[in-house]
């Protein structure tokens, strides 16, 4: 209850308009401070009323923030909000996750749900540059003003949704948005189990779930009110892992440590024979209470008829070992057994995440400890007990593979944008064609591809149309589409240059339709950040090819040859190789989720 009343006063703080200027005006630029960081905005100046002013600032004139400037749009970027200005640049749209705001001259703003109110401040054209009253301008961007004084550090909440449960052939994951980029660090981490600390967050859901084999608990840390703690615990088929999310606003928590057989084409194998056997010592004296001398054990096996995961465990408390076989059927009709060096012996299955889990348990004997190891080709898990005189004094857990999971060959097709008689857009800078950009790219990421065993399939190898010359948009796309469709390929990757009249809009994106685009889509998440490109976001967009391609499909815009430092760049081979060198990580990641290591 007090959780849910803080998420309410937060959320409404959120939506007051700020009393006061939780900044301060340094010459000719307004100074945000955001954890830390400095934002000097640039300053504009008009007579009240006026539209644009090109003297230098005079007593009764109204400052304006320059939102054109480099930092306003991070600041922007920041918050998670997406401005969009009327081609006269007297109102503006400003996107949100759930709201769409309108924003017209004198602080007039109209909700997507009907609604109005008059915030105050103002907007207008100046010099032909946009521009915003810092009042309006932190209104508008979501900001939680909680400086009492200019100065003071602007500190940005972060509204946290409750997650979404994934699961699809790219493997299983819970998935966070977020209203704005949020600032989180790894608390902690154990095999299964993992905390993440967010900086100024709230959480309005209850304070403990249970999602698809995770627990999942929320908390205010202790030593700052204003900071949230998130707790993943799971069960001991999974382990949590951090994965990037569709945007910077998204938070992903993976399941690993599992295989899925919806992922890889893989059937549950049975259970072939679990026995309990005793190894005399190799002396062959026997111990006083019966059991084997030193050098003796007794081994537990479980064999199956075919490959498996294991997942074993120690608990110091209660003594107890367990060992799950995921994929694993027929414990539940194993019976139970005893044994010199371990009591409580049982044998079950259960299920998690859709899959079969056979799980065995047992309490540890004094005096005694264990090791597990595999035997691939006889696809047998051994759980070895000896008794040594050693106390186990930690909690203990370990994984690993009986046999190797070969994953169904992966198909992927790589689409060149344009060609032909089509160029696509061109450098003005340099002289160079779109579709010589995304035909090399493609070339160099084919090898790369090749050489981790994945099949490619290209659209074009040269420089020339699909279909034919001069043939309609619709055919030649379609042809694209037809080629991936044919061939039942996992992937269709399409790559674009980006363009712009405005010369000075820069980046690369990812666009994506299809609900399975966006989880691929997820992986290519700011994939090029390492050439310094600035990442736009994942963009949902109907793009004809992905519209019309039966597997997963994305739409990579590398940057914008329109941009004079962007095209400086992917003209050169050596950007246009490491561009496909960083792509190629993305799907030596996706083959790892894919296959067993």
């Amino acid at each position: 209850m007090l959780m849910k009343k803080l998420f309410l006063l937060l959320f409404v703080l959120c939506f007051l308009p700020a009393v006061s200027l939780p900044a301060r005006a340094d010459g000719d630029a307004q100074v945000f401070v955001l954890d830390g960081q400095k934002y000097p905005v640039s300053l504009l100046y008009a007579e009240e009323g006026g539209e644009e002013d090109s003297e230098p600032q005079t007593a009764g004139k109204t400052a304006y923030l320059d939102l054109d400037d480099e930092d306003a749009q991070s600041l922007i970027s920041l918050s998670g909000r997406r401005f969009s200005w009327s081609s006269n640049g007297k109102t503006l749209m400003v996107f949100g996750k759930e709201l769409q705001i309108t924003a017209e001259g004198e602080g007039d703003i109209r909700f997507s749900d009907g609604g109005e109110k008059n915030v105050g401040g103002s907007l207008k054209m100046i010099n032909g540059r946009h521009a915003m009253t810092a009042d309006l301008f932190i209104y508008l961007l979501g900001f939680m003003a909680e400086a009492a004084s200019p100065g003071e550090d602007l500190k940005l909440l972060h509204l946290i949704c409750a997650p979404k449960v994934v699961n699809n052939s790219l493997g299983t994951r819970l998935i966070f948005d977020t209203d704005s980029k949020p600032n989180y660090t790894v608390e902690d981490t154990a095999p299964h189990r993992i905390v993440l600390r967010f900086k100024n967050s709230a959480w309005g859901e209850a304070l403990k779930l249970h999602l698809n084999c995770v627990d999942l608990e929320a908390g205010l840390a202790k030593d700052n009110s204003s900071d949230l703690l998130l707790t993943f615990i799971t069960d001991d088929c999974w382990s949590p892992k951090i994965q990037r999310g569709v945007d910077t606003r998204q938070v992903v928590i993976a399941k690993v440590l599992t295989f899925d057989r919806a992922r890889n084409g893989r059937e549950d194998v049975n259970l072939r024979s679990l026995r309990i056997d005793k190894t005399e010592p190799e002396n062959g004296s026997g111990s006083e209470e019966g059991g084997s001398a030193q050098g003796g054990a007794e081994v537990i096996s479980i064999g199956a008829d075919g490959p498996f995961k294991y997942v074993w465990s120690y608990c110091k408390n209660c003594r107890k070992v367990r060992a799950d076989v995921i994929g694993v059927h027929g414990l539940a009709a194993a019976g139970g057994g005893t044994g010199d060096y371990f009591s409580d012996f049982s044998a079950g299955e259960y299920y998690c995440g859709g899959l079969t889990v056979g799980s065995v348990e047992f309490t540890l004997q004094e005096g005694c400890s264990f090791s597990a190891d595999a035997d691939a080709d006889e696809y047998l898990l051994r759980i070895k007990i000896v008794r040594d005189g050693s106390e186990l004094s930690e909690d203990l857990s370990g994984s690993g593979f009986v046999g190797r999971f070969e994953a169904a060959p992966l198909t992927v097709v790589l689409d060149p944008g344009h060609g032909g008689g089509d160029p696509g857009c061109r450098s003005r800078h340099f002289g160079v064609c779109e579709k010589e950009v995304t035909l090399d790219v493609a070339l160099r990421l084919r090898d790369l591809l090749e050489e981790m065993g994945i099949n490619v399939i290209m659209t074009r190898e040269t420089d020339r149309d699909v279909s034919w010359r001069g043939s309609p948009d619709k055919v030649e796309l379609q042809s694209r589409c037809d080629v991936a469709n044919n061939a039942e390929a996992d992937y269709f990757i399409s790559l674009h240059c980006n363009a712009n009249v405005y010369t000075s809009v820069h980046g690369s994106s990812v666009y994506w339709y299809k609900p399975e685009d966006r989880e691929l889509s997820a992986y290519f998440a700011n994939a090029l950040g390492n050439l310094g490109f600035y990442w736009i976001g994942n963009i949902r967009d109907g793009f004809y090819v992905l519209r019309h391609t039966d597997m997963p499909a994305i739409l990579i815009e590398m940057a914008f040859l329109t941009n004079y430092r962007d095209g400086a760049k992917l003209v050169k081979p050596e950007c246009r190789q490491t561009i496909a060198e960083d792509l190629a990580e993305v799907f030596r990641a996706i083959l790892e989720d894919r296959s067993a290591p």
